[in-house]
């Protein structure tokens, strides 16, 4: 069990059911990104572990999901984005559009508050139909 997990029950979790923790993979946990093997198989493993901790927390009074995120510019990758590669990623999405990393917030925010008490083990796709 994790440090967090060991919190949590110390808290009281097992009472008050309100236990939260949300796992951060990606669209790759379910989509081939070619040239990206390693990247693709660790976020598969990190939906899976969601799973898995939420199968063997549940009576504990913690909640696991996972939030698998499309393509979000960030300060590491826009330089790539602004090249032709990039725009032709873009311009391969149904929106052609990439996503903000404040597009996960609302998303995130329910997965961790009161409102998602009867969500665990839960895999959820944010990526504005980039995996489509």
């Amino acid at each position: 069990m994790t440090p967090g997990a060991r919190r949590m029950i110390k808290a009281g979790c097992p009472e008050t059911g309100r236990g939260r923790m949300l796992l951060v993979a990606s669209i790759g946990a379910h989509k081939v990104l070619p040239g990206l093997t390693a990247y693709c198989t660790s976020k598969a493993g990190t939906a899976m572990m969601g799973k898995s901790l939420a199968r063997e927390w549940a009576r504990k009074g913690i909640n696991v999901n996972v939030l698998c995120p499309g393509y979000i510019r960030t300060e590491l990758n826009s330089d790539w984005f602004d090249q032709e590669g990039g725009q032709k990623l873009v311009a391969s999405f149904p929106r052609k559009r990439l996503m903000a990393e404040s597009d996960l917030a609302p998303m995130a925010l329910h997965l961790l508050s009161d409102a998602s008490a009867t969500i665990t083990g839960g895999v959820f796709t944010v990526d504005d139909g980039q995996s489509l």
